[in-house]
């Protein structure tokens, strides 16, 4: 588990006890995903 990714406990609570199908919790839980992309920090050296 990534150290910052928290599960609603709502929703895995639901999924354990079957009141949610596979499908619909993998719905929730992708639905409160936040990504946030930085560009890469690349040091490129030209050829000598």
């Amino acid at each position: 588990m990534i150290p910052w990714t928290t599960i609603e406990t709502t929703h895995a609570e639901a999924y354990n006890t079957g009141e949610l199908s596979a499908a619909e919790y993998g719905e929730l839980v992708v639905s409160t995903i936040e990504s946030q992309r930085y560009e890469p920090d690349v040091d490129v050296s030209p050829e000598t």
